[in-house]
């Protein structure tokens, strides 16, 4: 395995990074998580909060409220079985990374919600 026995921690911190510059930012649960291992002395906390500053990575204390308009889509979308590809774009902030847009994709899949081109019959 690459890395050894610091492969997984190595992997956890480049996830936490991942996530942080797809959102903007991480919570402080996601921090805890990623540093469990074996450098996370205090000192070494430091520092990773230093560097995803300097990434213009917030640090928050619990995630924010989802989005309203993402809220009723899946409303929308648990009545109906389905969104259209329009509806999903149109409550998607501009500029959202593509692994974003597979987050929020697997999000409507798991709560067994279909994506789908157009309303059927169309």
């Amino acid at each position: 395995m690459a890395g050894g026995a610091f492969g997984p921690w190595v992997e956890r911190i480049a996830g936490l990074i991942g996530s942080g510059r797809d959102r903007g930012w991480v919570t402080r649960a996601e921090i805890g998580a990623a540093l469990e291992g074996p450098a996370s002395s205090p000192a070494f906390i430091k520092e990773v909060l230093a560097a995803l500053a300097d990434m213009g990575i917030a640090v928050r204390g619990r995630p924010p409220p989802p989005d309203q308009a993402f809220t009723r889509l899946v409303r929308l979308g648990r009545a109906r079985g389905y969104v259209t590809v329009d509806e999903l774009n149109a409550v998607l902030p501009p500029g959202l990374s593509a692994e974003a847009i597979e987050l929020h994709l697997a999000r409507l899949s798991d709560l067994g919600i279909e994506v789908v081109e157009r309303e059927p019959g169309e």
